[in-house]
């Protein structure tokens, strides 16, 4: 077998020139029984029923690898020929469009026939391919919302579980694979977006990666279906196509053996979710989940939130932030704590304490045009004491409120 150096990729419209529908199969039968060295993608693989893709096999002459031991011969553009005659149709290459008599045209000369075919082409529907997500993030006991933020934008229930440290997030509703791993903070990493687009694989991930937090892209396209004459497993490893890494950062990137590991991704017996959960260190249940094999267990359903209770909610988490700032503990830290504990503990003093920061407020603010250059110390002396004054008499209600509620 010869050493292949490069594949190329023809779109072969799916429709002859009679209107009959032409199979990926047939295609793929043909390539094995001329004994070509490639591989064919169904166009409903790819959302694209009416252009099927044939990838081939090139050694370094560009001319088409052979299954067998025979040497290559065949230019790319002499199969594609072949192609389009034995099936009557026309074939997209790079820089054009080969006819069904095997003429070349460029975008820009074809004829009007062809010009009204591909027109009809460009213009059917891509079909949409149903996407599924698992976000994996780890657990962070101060933090969470995610699953929820999914289900009100997406106003339909997303899955979420707890396993290992790390929640899981079934997704079906964003169209963006990024949506949680790009908002994680350092607390919750290594983070994973697991997608599954048909048959293409995918995940973003972000981890802490020597000292630094680096964010890679991993995508593994739709493979191919290979001729069955063909056993070179270089070959077919070529055709099948590879892992793409790509970072978003130059200066952020794994080391090499991180990389090895990932572009390996679902070549062994694993998955390629399966080995990418491996080498970042998330649980494997994520992509057990992601192929639909078996969701992990005590899984929650999150629904979303109607525009009422999302307000509630939020009022709800101000109110909360509020009697946190306001807490015993919280105030009475620092060097004035015991002031601040006695102030606590007699809400009446309290109250007269902040009047009379306020009444200061009002003296310095008043005084302050006429001290010079020392106006703008006043000033602040001004506004130290009017904030301190609000918050010792917000301070006072809060206490006078627990103490009436109990």
């Amino acid at each position: 077998m010869n050493t292949p150096a490069e594949t190329h990729e023809v779109g072969i419209v799916a429709v002859r020139a009679d209107g009959s529908t032409i199979d990926a199969r047939d295609l793929l039968d043909y390539l094995d029984s001329v004994r070509i060295a490639g591989g064919v993608i169904d166009g409903a693989r790819l959302g694209q029923p009416e252009v099927h893709t044939v990838r081939l096999a090139l050694d370094a002459d560009e001319l088409v690898l052979r299954s067998d031991d025979l040497p290559p011969s065949l230019p790319w553009q002499g199969l594609v020929r072949s192609l389009v005659h034995r099936f009557d149709t026309v074939a997209l290459v790079d820089d054009g469009v080969v006819d069904r008599d095997g003429r070349h045209h460029t975008g820009g000369d074809l004829p009007e026939e062809l010009d009204e075919l591909m027109g009809t082409v460009w213009e059917a529907e891509t079909h949409s391919l149903p996407l599924t997500l698992v976000h994996v993030v780890r657990t962070d006991p101060d933090l969470g919302g995610e699953a929820q933020s999914i289900a009100n934008r997406g106003d339909a229930t997303v899955e979420v579980a707890e396993v290992d440290g790390f929640t899981l997030i079934h997704d079906t509703l964003s169209t963006d694979p990024g949506v949680v791993v790009d908002v994680t903070l350092r607390s919750q990493l290594p983070a994973v977006s697991f997608s599954r687009e048909g048959d293409g694989r995918g995940a973003i991930i972000r981890v802490r990666h020597g000292g630094r937090t680096v964010v890679c892209h991993v995508d593994r396209g739709v493979p191919p279906e290979l001729t069955t004459g063909l056993h070179d497993p270089e070959t077919r490893a070529l055709l099948r196509g590879e892992v793409t890494l790509w970072f978003p950062s130059r200066r952020r990137r794994f080391d090499d053996a991180l990389v090895a590991r990932l572009k390996a991704a679902g070549t062994g017996e694993k998955s390629f979710a399966a080995d990418v959960a491996d080498a970042v260190g998330v649980p494997l249940s994520a992509a057990l989940w992601l192929e639909e094999e078996a969701p992990p267990p005590a899984v929650t359903v999150v629904g979303p939130l109607s525009k009422r209770e999302m307000l509630a909610r939020g009022l709800r988490g101000a109110a909360g932030d509020l009697r946190t700032e306001l807490s015993r503990e919280e105030i009475t830290k620092g060097p004035l704590g015991g002031l601040r504990r006695f102030l606590i503990e007699h809400p009446g003093a309290c109250f007269v304490y902040g009047l009379t920061e306020l009444a200061l407020a009002v003296v310095f603010l008043t005084v302050a045009a006429d001290w010079g250059l020392w106006a703008p110390i006043r000033w602040v002396v001004a506004i130290y004491f009017a904030v301190d004054g609000l918050f010792s008499l917000g301070v006072a209600a809060v206490t006078w409120r627990g103490r009436v509620r109990a």
